[in-house]
């Protein structure tokens, strides 16, 4: 091929580019129906770019879902998470395609499950979906996968409840509910009586996560505080339930003295902690912020 022959070549490559993805990225040219044919283009490159348009359609793709949804099956782990990822952007409209990117979550691909993932938070399938997928998930080895199912519970703010008081009497996930509970804070008031339990757990990670939930529901949590101010003689939760009494503001009495011994100790956390705590319930004690 001669040089100009090139030079042509090259041209007609651009601008079929151009008419392609259009000025700002989208394919401005065609229609979902015309996007949802190329899905069956042989050539990968076009059916991953046909894919990602249909995805940045959003809801106006909606046409798109049952087609996108097959796709979750495909052989190419890049297909199967791009399917994914236009799903969710596509938003509730594709709830239907629920049970198939549940079926990606053991997928052998990490790229895969995190898509699927974060789609299921996308399309919000709702509790009865999202609480078992928060179970299973947080096994999973994936940080990402982890990471993307705690935003996506945290999210479900109230309605998720329920659900996670359930998943505190799972061993393997107790923690992680501790964890989304406290994101969740006062909506998940339903939760102090069990989050009080778990002061019980023989594990002080799970005792620790507890009791800092319990801090993140203010008033609703005033009935755990014995069993929060208990916890101060636990050399594993003690700064934890100080911290908690004291963002409270509940400071029983025999909690107090305890708590004004730590002051005095050579544990530099314990004594910060303490005094902390201290000043939050007495603001105008000279004494403690003078320290």
């Amino acid at each position: 091929m001669t040089s100009l022959s090139r030079r042509y070549g090259l041209c007609f490559v651009l601008a079929g580019s151009i008419v392609l993805s259009g000025t700002d990225g989208q394919a401005a040219d065609f229609s979902v129906k015309e996007l949802i044919g190329q899905l069956g283009a042989a050539d990968a490159a076009a059916r991953l770019l046909a894919i990602d348009q249909l995805g940045a359609r959003g809801v106006n793709a909606a046409a798109a879902v049952a087609p996108l949804t097959s796709l979750l099956k495909d052989a190419s782990a890049d297909v199967r998470a791009h399917a994914a990822k236009s799903l969710g952007e596509i938003g509730e409209q594709a709830r239907s395609a629920a049970p198939a990117l549940l079926s990606l979550l053991k997928d052998d691909n990490p790229t895969v499950r995190r898509q699927a993932v974060k789609a299921l938070g996308a399309i919000r399938p709702g509790p009865k979906v999202m609480i078992p997928l928060f179970v299973q998930l947080m096994k999973d080895s994936d940080p990402g996968v982890q990471m993307r199912i705690l935003s996506a519970v945290s999210e479900a703010g109230q309605s998720a409840v329920p659900g996670l008081i359930g998943a505190l009497k799972d061993d393997e996930v107790a923690y992680w509910a501790c964890v989304v509970l406290r994101q969740i804070g006062p909506a998940a008031k339903e939760a102090v009586p069990a989050l009080a339990e778990k002061l019980k757990d023989s594990r002080p990670d799970i005792r620790i996560q507890a009791i800092l939930a319990l801090g993140a529901m203010d008033d609703a949590a005033r009935t755990a505080v014995p069993q929060i101010a208990a916890a101060l003689g636990d050399e594993h939760t003690r700064n934890a339930a100080t911290f908690v009494l004291g963002q409270l503001g509940n400071i029983p009495a025999d909690a107090e003295q305890t708590i004004r011994a730590n002051a005095e100790s050579k544990d530099r956390f314990l004594s910060t902690v303490s005094l902390w705590s201290l000043a939050r319930v007495h603001p105008q004690d000279a004494a403690i912020r003078g320290r």
